[in-house]
């Protein structure tokens, strides 16, 4: 799993963390090195949304993270859009396109 971390205050950090399970958080490392970063707010995208991206979501909350999220940068091909889509619920923010979903971010500050 590869991330970027935007660091408030300026600058991009970047952390490389080998999965054992679906979730990111399998690793103790993400954790420690989030906390380190004191990141509280995360930005979800990935490619398997029902199974790898929504379990790192719900590890990420019960870990008191914020979350948000766009349409646009998560997929799965399970995805079934009349069932109630698992992210409109539980994220900060969702939208449809990543750039409306900075917006959103921005504004709240």
């Amino acid at each position: 799993m590869r991330g970027r971390v935007k660091i408030e205050g300026g600058g991009i950090r970047q952390i490389d963390i080998e999965k054992t399970t679906a979730s990111g958080f399998s690793s103790s490392e993400l954790l420690a090195q989030l906390r380190t970063w004191k990141v509280n707010h995360l930005i979800l995208a990935g490619i398997n949304a029902s199974l790898c991206v929504q379990q790192t979501a719900e590890e990420a909350l019960e870990y008191e993270f914020t979350i948000s999220s766009a349409e646009d940068i998560i997929g799965d091909v399970d995805y079934v859009p009349d069932e109630p889509f698992w992210y409109e619920n539980n994220c900060t923010h969702y939208t449809q396109t990543p750039e409306e979903l900075f917006e959103a971010i921005a504004d709240e500050k």
